[in-house]
Protein backbone atom coordinates (compact mmCIF):
# COMPACT_ATOMS: atom_id res chain seq x y z
CA UNK A 1 0.00 0.00 0.00
CA UNK A 2 1.31 3.44 -0.90
CA UNK A 3 0.40 5.50 2.12
CA UNK A 4 -0.28 8.91 0.74
CA UNK A 5 -3.49 10.91 0.50
CA UNK A 6 -5.23 10.80 -2.87
CA UNK A 7 -8.90 11.69 -2.29
CA UNK A 8 -11.22 10.73 -5.11
CA UNK A 9 -8.56 8.48 -6.68
CA UNK A 10 -8.59 6.51 -3.46
CA UNK A 11 -12.37 6.12 -3.72
CA UNK A 12 -12.18 5.06 -7.37
CA UNK A 13 -9.53 2.44 -6.63
CA UNK A 14 -11.62 0.85 -3.91
CA UNK A 15 -14.76 0.81 -6.05
CA UNK A 16 -12.72 -0.82 -8.82
CA UNK A 17 -11.36 -3.41 -6.39
CA UNK A 18 -14.87 -4.34 -5.28
CA UNK A 19 -15.43 -5.74 -8.76
CA UNK A 20 -12.11 -7.60 -8.98
CA UNK A 21 -10.77 -10.51 -6.97
CA UNK A 22 -7.59 -9.59 -5.11
CA UNK A 23 -4.57 -11.83 -5.66
CA UNK A 24 -0.81 -11.97 -5.14
CA UNK A 25 1.15 -10.34 -7.98
CA UNK A 26 4.64 -10.71 -6.54
CA UNK A 27 6.60 -12.14 -3.61
CA UNK A 28 9.68 -10.38 -2.26
CA UNK A 29 11.48 -12.32 0.45
CA UNK A 30 8.78 -13.07 3.01
CA UNK A 31 6.41 -10.34 1.80
CA UNK A 32 3.59 -10.54 -0.74
CA UNK A 33 2.42 -7.72 -3.02
CA UNK A 34 -1.31 -7.81 -3.73
CA UNK A 35 -3.19 -6.58 -6.76
CA UNK A 36 -4.93 -4.06 -4.48
CA UNK A 37 -1.54 -2.66 -3.40
CA UNK A 38 -0.49 -2.18 -7.03
CA UNK A 39 -3.77 -0.52 -8.03
CA UNK A 40 -3.56 1.97 -5.15
CA UNK A 41 0.02 2.79 -6.08
CA UNK A 42 -0.96 3.17 -9.75
CA UNK A 43 -3.80 5.52 -8.78
CA UNK A 44 -1.30 7.73 -6.97
CA UNK A 45 1.02 7.78 -9.99
CA UNK A 46 -1.97 8.58 -12.22
CA UNK A 47 -2.86 11.54 -10.07
CA UNK A 48 0.71 12.85 -10.06
CA UNK A 49 0.92 12.47 -13.86
CA UNK A 50 -2.53 13.87 -14.61
CA UNK A 51 -3.55 10.60 -16.27
CA UNK A 52 -7.14 9.35 -16.23
CA UNK A 53 -8.03 6.38 -14.03
CA UNK A 54 -9.61 4.24 -16.77
CA UNK A 55 -8.14 0.76 -16.05
CA UNK A 56 -8.46 -0.22 -19.71
CA UNK A 57 -6.18 2.53 -21.03
CA UNK A 58 -2.64 1.80 -22.27
CA UNK A 59 -1.16 4.60 -20.20
CA UNK A 60 -2.79 3.25 -17.06
CA UNK A 61 -1.37 -0.19 -17.84
CA UNK A 62 2.09 1.37 -18.04
CA UNK A 63 1.55 3.10 -14.69
CA UNK A 64 0.52 -0.23 -13.18
CA UNK A 65 3.83 -1.74 -14.29
CA UNK A 66 5.66 1.20 -12.73
CA UNK A 67 3.67 0.79 -9.52
CA UNK A 68 4.54 -2.91 -9.27
CA UNK A 69 8.23 -2.15 -9.79
CA UNK A 70 8.08 0.55 -7.10
CA UNK A 71 6.47 -1.83 -4.60
CA UNK A 72 9.01 -4.55 -5.37
CA UNK A 73 11.80 -2.04 -4.74
CA UNK A 74 10.13 -0.90 -1.53
CA UNK A 75 9.90 -4.45 -0.22
CA UNK A 76 13.51 -5.16 -1.19
CA UNK A 77 14.62 -2.20 0.90
CA UNK A 78 12.29 -3.26 3.72
CA UNK A 79 13.92 -6.71 3.86
CA UNK A 80 17.31 -5.05 4.42
CA UNK A 81 16.22 -2.09 6.54
CA UNK A 82 14.41 -4.29 9.07
CA UNK A 83 17.78 -5.90 9.90
CA UNK A 84 19.62 -2.56 10.14
CA UNK A 85 19.92 -1.68 13.84
CA UNK A 86 20.59 1.97 12.93
CA UNK A 87 17.21 2.33 11.20
CA UNK A 88 14.47 2.35 13.83
CA UNK A 89 10.77 3.23 13.57
CA UNK A 90 9.00 3.74 16.90
CA UNK A 91 5.39 3.01 17.77
CA UNK A 92 4.86 6.76 18.27
CA UNK A 93 5.96 7.42 14.70
CA UNK A 94 3.63 4.73 13.34
CA UNK A 95 0.64 6.10 15.28
CA UNK A 96 1.34 9.69 14.25
CA UNK A 97 1.78 8.74 10.58
CA UNK A 98 -1.47 6.74 10.67
CA UNK A 99 -3.36 9.70 12.14
CA UNK A 100 -1.98 12.06 9.49
CA UNK A 101 -2.71 9.59 6.70
CA UNK A 102 -6.31 8.89 7.70
CA UNK A 103 -6.88 12.55 8.53
CA UNK A 104 -5.77 13.49 5.02
CA UNK A 105 -8.12 10.93 3.47
CA UNK A 106 -11.04 12.20 5.55
CA UNK A 107 -10.28 15.81 4.59
CA UNK A 108 -10.13 15.02 0.86
CA UNK A 109 -13.10 12.63 0.69
CA UNK A 110 -15.28 14.81 2.92
CA UNK A 111 -16.11 12.89 6.08
CA UNK A 112 -15.33 9.79 8.10
CA UNK A 113 -18.65 8.29 6.98
CA UNK A 114 -17.78 8.69 3.28
CA UNK A 115 -14.34 7.18 3.85
CA UNK A 116 -15.78 4.20 5.69
CA UNK A 117 -18.30 3.72 2.89
CA UNK A 118 -15.52 3.82 0.28
CA UNK A 119 -13.30 1.27 2.00
CA UNK A 120 -16.11 -0.90 3.31
CA UNK A 121 -14.85 -1.00 6.89
CA UNK A 122 -14.54 1.16 9.99
CA UNK A 123 -11.68 3.64 10.34
CA UNK A 124 -10.49 1.70 13.39
CA UNK A 125 -10.30 -1.52 11.38
CA UNK A 126 -8.64 0.31 8.48
CA UNK A 127 -6.01 1.76 10.83
CA UNK A 128 -5.28 -1.61 12.39
CA UNK A 129 -4.93 -3.25 8.97
CA UNK A 130 -2.71 -0.38 7.76
CA UNK A 131 -0.22 -0.41 10.65
CA UNK A 132 2.19 -2.84 9.02
CA UNK A 133 2.04 -0.89 5.74
CA UNK A 134 2.75 2.38 7.54
CA UNK A 135 5.62 0.73 9.40
CA UNK A 136 7.12 -0.54 6.12
CA UNK A 137 6.72 2.86 4.48
CA UNK A 138 8.45 4.68 7.34
CA UNK A 139 11.24 2.11 7.46
CA UNK A 140 11.79 2.49 3.70
CA UNK A 141 11.92 6.29 4.00
CA UNK A 142 14.36 6.18 6.91
CA UNK A 143 16.66 3.75 5.14
CA UNK A 144 16.56 5.92 2.02
CA UNK A 145 17.31 9.04 4.06
CA UNK A 146 20.19 7.31 5.83
CA UNK A 147 21.66 6.25 2.48
CA UNK A 148 21.22 9.65 0.84
CA UNK A 149 22.65 11.57 3.77
CA UNK A 150 25.98 9.91 3.03
CA UNK A 151 26.02 11.29 -0.52
CA UNK A 152 27.97 14.47 -1.22
CA UNK A 153 28.53 16.45 -4.38
CA UNK A 154 31.46 18.48 -5.72
CA UNK A 155 31.41 21.83 -7.51
CA UNK A 156 32.46 20.25 -10.82
CA UNK A 157 29.57 17.75 -10.51
CA UNK A 158 27.12 20.61 -9.98
CA UNK A 159 28.46 22.41 -13.05
CA UNK A 160 28.24 19.24 -15.14
CA UNK A 161 24.64 18.68 -14.00
CA UNK A 162 23.72 22.27 -14.90
CA UNK A 163 25.33 22.08 -18.34
CA UNK A 164 23.44 18.86 -19.09
CA UNK A 165 20.01 19.87 -17.77
CA UNK A 166 19.93 23.69 -17.88
CA UNK A 167 17.31 23.83 -20.64
CA UNK A 168 14.88 21.71 -18.64
CA UNK A 169 15.44 23.14 -15.15
CA UNK A 170 12.34 24.76 -13.61
CA UNK A 171 12.56 28.38 -12.44
CA UNK A 172 13.89 28.74 -8.94
CA UNK A 173 10.84 29.59 -6.79
CA UNK A 174 10.37 32.73 -4.76
CA UNK A 175 11.65 32.14 -1.24
CA UNK A 176 11.79 33.79 2.16
CA UNK A 177 14.44 33.75 4.88
CA UNK A 178 13.03 33.85 8.39
CA UNK A 179 13.49 32.63 11.95
CA UNK A 180 10.80 31.31 14.26
CA UNK A 181 10.26 31.12 18.00
CA UNK A 182 7.54 28.75 19.20
CA UNK A 183 6.42 28.54 22.81
CA UNK A 184 4.08 25.60 23.51
CA UNK A 185 1.00 25.81 25.69
CA UNK A 186 1.95 23.08 28.15
CA UNK A 187 -0.58 21.48 30.46
CA UNK A 188 0.24 22.16 34.08
CA UNK A 189 -0.29 20.05 37.18
CA UNK A 190 -3.98 20.96 37.39
CA UNK A 191 -4.67 19.89 33.79
CA UNK A 192 -2.94 16.53 34.29
CA UNK A 193 -4.74 15.95 37.58
CA UNK A 194 -8.11 16.64 35.93
CA UNK A 195 -7.50 13.89 33.34
CA UNK A 196 -6.13 11.48 35.93
CA UNK A 197 -9.07 12.03 38.28
CA UNK A 198 -11.51 11.41 35.45
CA UNK A 199 -9.95 8.02 34.67
CA UNK A 200 -9.85 7.09 38.34
CA UNK A 201 -13.62 7.67 38.37
CA UNK A 202 -13.87 5.49 35.22
CA UNK A 203 -12.05 2.66 37.02
CA UNK A 204 -14.50 2.95 39.94
CA UNK A 205 -17.35 2.52 37.44
CA UNK A 206 -15.66 -0.50 35.86
CA UNK A 207 -15.14 -2.11 39.24
CA UNK A 208 -18.81 -1.60 40.05
CA UNK A 209 -19.75 -3.56 36.93
CA UNK A 210 -20.27 -0.95 34.20
CA UNK A 211 -19.31 -2.35 30.78
CA UNK A 212 -15.93 -1.17 29.48
CA UNK A 213 -17.18 -0.67 25.91
CA UNK A 214 -20.04 1.57 27.05
CA UNK A 215 -17.66 3.85 28.96
CA UNK A 216 -15.15 3.90 26.09
CA UNK A 217 -17.86 4.81 23.60
CA UNK A 218 -19.09 7.63 25.80
CA UNK A 219 -15.90 9.05 27.29
CA UNK A 220 -12.78 8.03 25.30
CA UNK A 221 -10.99 10.82 23.43
CA UNK A 222 -9.60 8.39 20.85
CA UNK A 223 -11.80 8.99 17.77
CA UNK A 224 -10.49 5.89 16.04
CA UNK A 225 -11.61 3.43 18.72
CA UNK A 226 -14.28 5.09 20.89
CA UNK A 227 -17.11 4.17 18.52
CA UNK A 228 -16.21 0.45 18.81
CA UNK A 229 -15.88 0.33 22.55
CA UNK A 230 -12.22 1.28 22.64
CA UNK A 231 -11.06 -1.85 20.80
CA UNK A 232 -7.75 -1.64 18.93
CA UNK A 233 -7.81 -5.22 17.60
CA UNK A 234 -4.73 -7.44 17.46
CA UNK A 235 -1.50 -5.45 17.37
CA UNK A 236 2.01 -6.87 17.40
CA UNK A 237 4.75 -5.63 19.69
CA UNK A 238 6.65 -2.63 18.36
CA UNK A 239 3.74 -0.83 16.71
CA UNK A 240 2.37 0.94 19.79
CA UNK A 241 3.87 3.82 21.73
CA UNK A 242 6.39 2.65 24.31
CA UNK A 243 4.42 3.69 27.39
CA UNK A 244 1.31 1.87 26.11
CA UNK A 245 3.19 -1.33 25.28
CA UNK A 246 4.99 -1.46 28.61
CA UNK A 247 1.63 -1.63 30.38
CA UNK A 248 -0.50 -3.56 27.88
CA UNK A 249 1.90 -6.46 27.33
CA UNK A 250 2.23 -7.03 31.09
CA UNK A 251 -1.50 -7.44 31.70
CA UNK A 252 -3.21 -10.77 32.20
CA UNK A 253 -6.28 -11.74 30.18
CA UNK A 254 -9.25 -9.47 31.04
CA UNK A 255 -7.07 -7.47 33.47
CA UNK A 256 -7.62 -3.71 33.57
CA UNK A 257 -4.65 -1.38 34.11
CA UNK A 258 -4.31 1.55 36.43
CA UNK A 259 -4.28 4.94 34.65
CA UNK A 260 -0.96 5.68 32.95
CA UNK A 261 0.40 8.50 30.81
CA UNK A 262 1.61 8.41 27.18
CA UNK A 263 2.35 11.22 24.70
CA UNK A 264 -1.38 11.17 23.85
CA UNK A 265 -2.71 11.59 27.40
CA UNK A 266 -3.86 9.19 30.14
CA UNK A 267 -5.09 5.66 29.36
CA UNK A 268 -6.90 2.80 30.99
CA UNK A 269 -6.30 -0.48 29.11
CA UNK A 270 -7.87 -3.92 29.23
CA UNK A 271 -6.17 -6.95 27.69
CA UNK A 272 -8.74 -9.05 25.84
CA UNK A 273 -6.54 -11.76 24.28
CA UNK A 274 -2.94 -12.67 23.50
CA UNK A 275 -1.50 -14.57 20.52
CA UNK A 276 2.27 -14.80 20.83
CA UNK A 277 3.69 -11.32 20.27
CA UNK A 278 0.26 -9.93 19.35
CA UNK A 279 -2.31 -8.67 21.81
CA UNK A 280 -5.94 -7.65 21.49
CA UNK A 281 -6.70 -4.66 23.72
CA UNK A 282 -9.24 -1.96 24.31
CA UNK A 283 -8.60 1.34 25.99
CA UNK A 284 -10.09 4.60 27.17
CA UNK A 285 -8.02 7.70 26.42
CA UNK A 286 -8.36 10.99 28.19
CA UNK A 287 -6.33 13.74 26.56
CA UNK A 288 -4.69 16.36 28.76
CA UNK A 289 -6.25 19.71 27.91
CA UNK A 290 -4.29 22.79 29.05
CA UNK A 291 -6.25 25.11 31.30
CA UNK A 292 -6.83 28.80 30.61
CA UNK A 293 -4.09 29.51 33.12
CA UNK A 294 -1.66 27.28 31.15
CA UNK A 295 -2.49 29.28 28.03
CA UNK A 296 -1.90 32.58 29.83
CA UNK A 297 1.51 31.37 31.05
CA UNK A 298 2.62 30.70 27.45
CA UNK A 299 1.12 33.99 26.25
CA UNK A 300 2.96 35.96 28.93
CA UNK A 301 6.22 34.27 27.92
CA UNK A 302 5.84 35.01 24.20
CA UNK A 303 4.94 38.64 24.95
CA UNK A 304 8.03 38.94 27.11
CA UNK A 305 10.19 37.53 24.30
CA UNK A 306 8.53 39.88 21.80
CA UNK A 307 9.28 42.94 23.93
CA UNK A 308 12.89 41.84 24.26
CA UNK A 309 13.56 41.12 20.56
CA UNK A 310 11.98 44.41 19.51
CA UNK A 311 14.90 46.10 21.22
CA UNK A 312 17.49 43.36 20.59
CA UNK A 313 16.67 41.92 17.16
CA UNK A 314 20.17 40.46 16.78
CA UNK A 315 19.34 37.96 19.54
CA UNK A 316 16.34 36.45 17.69
CA UNK A 317 18.28 33.58 16.11
CA UNK A 318 19.97 32.54 19.33
CA UNK A 319 16.60 32.53 21.10
CA UNK A 320 15.11 30.47 18.24
CA UNK A 321 17.85 27.86 18.68
CA UNK A 322 17.36 27.95 22.47
CA UNK A 323 13.64 27.18 22.20
CA UNK A 324 14.29 24.55 19.55
CA UNK A 325 16.66 22.73 21.90
CA UNK A 326 14.28 23.13 24.82
CA UNK A 327 11.02 22.02 23.19
CA UNK A 328 12.09 20.17 20.01
CA UNK A 329 9.48 22.13 18.06
CA UNK A 330 9.39 24.41 15.00
CA UNK A 331 11.64 27.05 16.57
CA UNK A 332 14.67 27.62 14.36
CA UNK A 333 16.29 29.39 11.40
CA UNK A 334 14.79 28.87 7.93
CA UNK A 335 16.70 29.81 4.78
CA UNK A 336 15.21 30.11 1.28
CA UNK A 337 11.87 28.50 2.08
CA UNK A 338 9.20 28.40 -0.62
CA UNK A 339 5.86 29.92 0.45
CA UNK A 340 4.02 26.67 -0.33
CA UNK A 341 6.25 24.86 2.19
CA UNK A 342 5.35 27.25 5.02
CA UNK A 343 2.35 26.32 7.24
CA UNK A 344 -0.59 28.63 6.56
CA UNK A 345 -0.81 29.89 10.14
CA UNK A 346 2.81 31.09 9.82
CA UNK A 347 2.54 32.42 6.28
CA UNK A 348 -0.57 34.45 7.15
CA UNK A 349 1.44 36.28 9.79
CA UNK A 350 4.63 36.94 7.82
CA UNK A 351 3.71 37.44 4.15
CA UNK A 352 3.09 41.20 4.56
CA UNK A 353 5.99 41.91 6.90
CA UNK A 354 8.78 44.13 5.60
CA UNK A 355 12.35 42.84 5.59
CA UNK A 356 14.22 42.83 8.92
CA UNK A 357 11.08 43.01 11.02
CA UNK A 358 9.43 40.90 13.70
CA UNK A 359 5.82 39.76 13.72
CA UNK A 360 3.40 40.27 16.57
CA UNK A 361 2.86 37.17 18.72
CA UNK A 362 0.34 34.84 17.07
CA UNK A 363 -1.33 31.56 17.99
CA UNK A 364 -0.68 28.47 15.88
CA UNK A 365 -2.91 25.47 15.33
CA UNK A 366 -0.36 23.33 17.20
CA UNK A 367 -1.28 24.49 20.70
CA UNK A 368 1.43 27.15 20.88
CA UNK A 369 2.29 30.83 20.40
CA UNK A 370 4.84 32.01 17.85
CA UNK A 371 7.03 34.91 16.77
CA UNK A 372 8.67 35.23 13.37
CA UNK A 373 11.50 37.46 12.16
CA UNK A 374 11.76 38.14 8.43
CA UNK A 375 15.21 38.71 6.97
CA UNK A 376 14.39 39.02 3.28
CA UNK A 377 12.75 37.55 0.19
CA UNK A 378 14.00 36.48 -3.22
CA UNK A 379 11.90 36.52 -6.40
CA UNK A 380 11.42 33.60 -8.79
CA UNK A 381 14.08 33.52 -11.49
CA UNK A 382 15.48 31.31 -14.23
CA UNK A 383 18.35 29.53 -12.51
CA UNK A 384 21.99 29.94 -13.42
CA UNK A 385 25.21 29.04 -11.64
CA UNK A 386 25.62 32.73 -10.83
CA UNK A 387 22.22 33.53 -9.34
CA UNK A 388 20.96 30.15 -8.04
CA UNK A 389 23.96 28.06 -7.02
CA UNK A 390 22.34 26.58 -3.90
CA UNK A 391 19.16 25.73 -5.79
CA UNK A 392 21.05 23.98 -8.60
CA UNK A 393 23.37 22.27 -6.12
CA UNK A 394 20.35 20.81 -4.33
CA UNK A 395 18.81 19.57 -7.60
CA UNK A 396 22.12 18.03 -8.63
CA UNK A 397 22.53 16.34 -5.26
CA UNK A 398 18.99 14.90 -5.44
CA UNK A 399 19.64 13.63 -8.96
CA UNK A 400 22.90 11.97 -7.93
CA UNK A 401 21.44 10.48 -4.74
CA UNK A 402 18.41 9.04 -6.55
CA UNK A 403 20.65 7.49 -9.19
CA UNK A 404 22.92 5.90 -6.59
CA UNK A 405 19.96 4.70 -4.56
CA UNK A 406 18.47 3.01 -7.62
CA UNK A 407 21.81 1.30 -8.20
CA UNK A 408 21.84 0.22 -4.55
CA UNK A 409 18.39 -1.36 -4.91
CA UNK A 410 19.53 -3.25 -8.01
CA UNK A 411 22.47 -4.57 -5.99
CA UNK A 412 20.22 -5.59 -3.08
CA UNK A 413 17.89 -7.47 -5.42
CA UNK A 414 20.68 -9.90 -6.24
CA UNK A 415 20.49 -11.36 -2.72
CA UNK A 416 16.71 -11.51 -2.22
CA UNK A 417 14.13 -13.98 -3.51
CA UNK A 418 11.78 -12.22 -5.94
CA UNK A 419 8.96 -13.92 -7.83
CA UNK A 420 6.53 -12.04 -10.12
CA UNK A 421 3.31 -13.77 -11.16
CA UNK A 422 1.82 -12.99 -14.55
Amino acid sequence: MVLRSFGVFFLVSFLFLQENVDRVLAVVGENSILKSDVIQSAQQLARQSGVGVDPSSEQYSFLTEQALEFLINQNVVFEIAEKDTLVVVSGEEVSSALDRYVGGLVAEIGSEELLEGAIGKSIRQFKNESRDDVYKNLLFEKYQQKFMQQIGITRPEVATFYNEYQDSLPPSPATVNYSLIEIPILPGVAAKQNSLNFLLAIIDSLQSGVDFSILANKYSDDPGSASVGGELGYIRRGLLVKEFEEVAFELGKDEISSPFESPFGYHVVQLMDRQGEKISVRHILRTITPTENDKNVALDEIRSVYNYVKEHSSSFDSLAIHYSNMHKNLSGIYDRVVDSHIPKYILDNIEYLSDSSVSYPFESDRGSFMLAFIYGRSESTMPSLENSWSYIENLALQHKAQKLFSEKISELKMGIYIKVFQ
